[in-house]
């Protein structure tokens, strides 16, 4: 700690490098010898387990302590991807990621997996599922640096976010110092990237989406690919909007840049704002002229929790949610779309950006394009209180405006608290709602238990949406896997689908199932949600208790005039019904290793036939048992004089393949004799059962009818 203290300040590189030989020279003698990895734990991104008596010796290691919920954590991700570029594994320096989880959830390695996946950790991760590691080297918090000698002598602590210029400081003279002893080895170590091993999806960790205001498109931010998606509401995509490359542009729709987007909110059918949480910006898509912008955020993390600045001179911190609605302290709804709030997680704060001269509280106003602070001290806590700056949040995560005996609130979803609050927008009023404890400084209250207001268990919820129609909160339960729902006037919280195992399964309620859903949004008997883990957009039907995936066909699928076309030219566009003849309840197939052939045998009725001017498309794939992809064949246009395609799908040495299920993915152009056209997506299910004597020709009829 004196060291910290005296190198703080310290911007001499000559003094800082005397200051830091000195230090380690001081600790030679009697630094802490740093444990050796447990044997049973389980290891991310290599392809043996490391020790520091092998792997690790003659290397400088930094070892981050982190869990993957804590936006503290993330923050730090950035300044180990600069340090291990400017030092690489073969100068001597070696990251290694050691996860200790808080909740019972992010214990599991496969969850683990998704998040190195999600957040693009380059360097070796391993499981303390028990804090065994974090015990023995007594870490107190996420995140900590923990630097070791070449030795395996402890030689530093760093604890908390922004000590980025001193470690890399500190690194650049410890090897300088050890390669001078020649204790640096320029051996490569066993990194195998999980990411290398990933099958292509459409998308890939979508965080977050939202419906059009007439609910006929649906917005979704494709996280992982740093885009944003626009689709039909039957999952036709027509606009992709960002090169897929992280970064911080604005611009044309092909040349702009996004960072792990997130949270997205329309103000009209036209414009769309964006939390871009890795560019700590928010964002506006002007649909018209296909153009984005930048409203506030530079870029950069900022650590201001006042706020008060115009525009882009504004620094905000991991924005992970947006909404627009009324002003703080507004009585009327004349200015409901004046004011977007901001879910800002990475200071633990609710914020808004005024789109106009508005309300502020009691009886204030501020000015169009200020961004500032409307409630939470910016400590990590669950404390509700009537004065909105003097009460807490712990992440928030998500929100939604609902009124509940007569007044307008904001209910938020505070992910690290693991409840449910809310934030009166008259009065900047916060209280409790569901989940959490009565402790205000206890963040590991969690659990999933149905209950009535902390009575009931949570556990890292990242959403909550209204629905006026029944007047219930929908919660994405996101580590219980699990959608809840919750009456605001009783405040009991009750499940509504989802097993509480990670999995994707569709059907029923009660045999449902999701993995870390990020998001839901409600329109009409509907629900939309984004299933995160499982790079999914799931449908929940409220009525029929029904879950089902919404099948999205990617851009680069899309050879036709619904690529380019605007929404308001497809209003002619009818969905035709699709009817089967009959299913079979068994398909049997001869799994070979040179291929099945798949013969779809389409009859139309009414006299329709393709439509010449947009290619119909067929797209086959197949998976296992647990619902993962096997095989996947390319899209394929779907059409000649017969209406007859056939398509040759091959497996690998597939003998040992027994038991999958084949997917068809239809996309139809059709037209009648009176010119009328048609558009139909649709997603045929087919159970495969491996048999040595089987035909290996598939036939499945169907009947296409208007």
């Amino acid at each position: 700690m004196e060291y910290l203290q005296q190198v703080a300040n310290e911007t001499n590189a000559t003094q800082f490098k005397e200051l830091t030989l000195k230090y380690i020279n001081l600790l030679e003698g009697y630094a802490l010898k740093v444990p050796e990895f447990q044997s049973q734990f389980e290891w991310i991104n290599t392809e043996e387990k490391l020790t520091f008596e092998t792997h690790l010796k003659n290397k400088l290691c930094v070892l981050d302590f982190f869990t993957y919920c804590c936006i503290n954590c993330m923050h730090v991700l950035p300044d180990l991807h600069q340090l291990e570029e400017r030092y690489p594994i073969q100068d001597g320096l070696a990251v290694i990621g050691v996860h200790s989880a808080k909740f019972q959830n992010e214990k599991l390695l496969v969850n683990i997996l998704n998040a190195v996946l999600r957040y693009n950790i380059n360097h070796a991760v391993v499981n303390d599922a028990d804090a065994i590691h974090w015990n023995l080297l007594n870490i107190q918090c996420w995140p900590t640096f923990v630097v070791v000698s070449p030795q395996g002598k402890v030689l530093l602590y760093l604890v908390g976010e922004g000590h980025s210029e001193v470690l890399t400081k500190f690194v650049g003279v410890a090897l300088e110092y050890y390669k001078a002893k020649d204790l640096i080895s320029d051996h490569l170590l066993p990194i195998k990237l999980a990411k290398d091993t990933l099958n292509k999806e459409t998308l890939k960790f979508p965080g977050k989406l939202s419906p059009s205001v007439d609910g006929k498109n649906i917005a979704i931010s494709d996280t992982g690919n740093h885009q944003i998606i626009l689709a039909t509401n039957k999952g036709v995509l027509y606009k992709h909007i960002g090169n897929g490359q992280p970064g911080f542009k604005d611009g044309s729709f092909a040349e702009c840049e996004f960072n792990s987007p997130q949270g997205l909110t329309w103000l009209n059918e036209n414009v769309m704002f964006v939390a871009d949480t890795e560019n700590h910006a928010i964002r506006m898509i002007d649909l018209e002229h296909e153009n984005v912008s930048t409203l506030t955020g530079t870029g950069v993390q900022g650590n201001d929790k006042e706020g008060g600045k115009k525009g882009v001179l504004q620094k905000i911190s991991s924005p992970w949610d947006v909404l627009v609605a009324n002003s703080p302290g507004s009585e009327s709804s004349n200015d409901v779309k004046a004011c977007i709030y901001i879910a800002m997680a990475g200071t633990h704060q609710i914020w808004c950006y005024f789109l106009e001269d508005a309300t502020w509280l009691r009886k204030g106003s501020q000015e169009e394009d200020t961004c500032l602070r409307f409630a939470g001290s910016g400590n990590e806590e669950n404390r509700n209180n009537s004065y909105p700056h003097k009460a807490s949040f712990a992440q928030p995560s998500g929100f939604t405006v609902a009124i509940v005996k007569e007044q307008k609130h904001l209910y938020i979803a505070d992910s690290e608290s693991s409840s449910i609050r809310s934030l009166e927008i008259k009065s900047g009023s916060v209280k409790a709602c569901v989940g959490g404890e009565r402790d205000p400084t206890n963040l590991f209250a969690y659990g999933d238990i149905d209950g009535k207001g902390a009575n009931a268990k949570l556990q890292h919820p990242l959403s909550v949406a209204f629905n006026p129609k029944d007047g219930f909160l929908y919660v994405a339960d996101s580590y219980n896997h699990k959608i809840k729902f919750i009456d605001p006037v009783t405040m009991i919280c009750t499940s509504l689908c989802g097993s509480g195992r990670a999995g994707y399964i569709d059907g029923s309620f009660t045999e449902c199932e999701f993995n870390e859903p990020g998001d839901v949004k409600v329109h009409g008997n509907h629900l939309y949600v984004a299933d995160t883990n499982n790079h999914k957009i799931r449908l929940i039907d409220l009525e029929k208790k029904q879950v089902s995936t919404l099948s999205l066909l990617q851009p680069d699928e899309l050879d036709s005039p619904m690529k380019t076309m605007s929404v308001d030219s497809r209003k002619d566009l009818i969905n035709i019904k699709v009817a089967k003849l009959f299913s079979f309840p068994c398909m049997k197939v001869n799994i070979k290793a040179g291929g099945t052939k798949i013969m779809l045998n389409l009859t139309f009725t009414d006299g329709l036939k393709f439509n010449a001017d947009a290619e119909s498309r067929v797209k086959i794939s197949y998976v296992d048992e647990q619902n993962k992809d096997v095989l996947s064949t390319d899209s394929q246009k779907l059409g000649s004089v017969d209406n007859k395609c056939v398509v040759e799908s091959h497996f690998p040495a597939a003998p040992s393949v027994y038991n999958m299920l084949m997917k068809v993915e239809l996309l139809l152009y059709l037209c009648s004799e009176d010119q009328t056209c048609y558009m139909k997506q649709h997603l045929l299910n087919q159970p495969l059962i491996h048999e040595d004597n089987s035909n290996d020709i598939i036939q499945i009829k169907h009947q296409i009818s208007t």
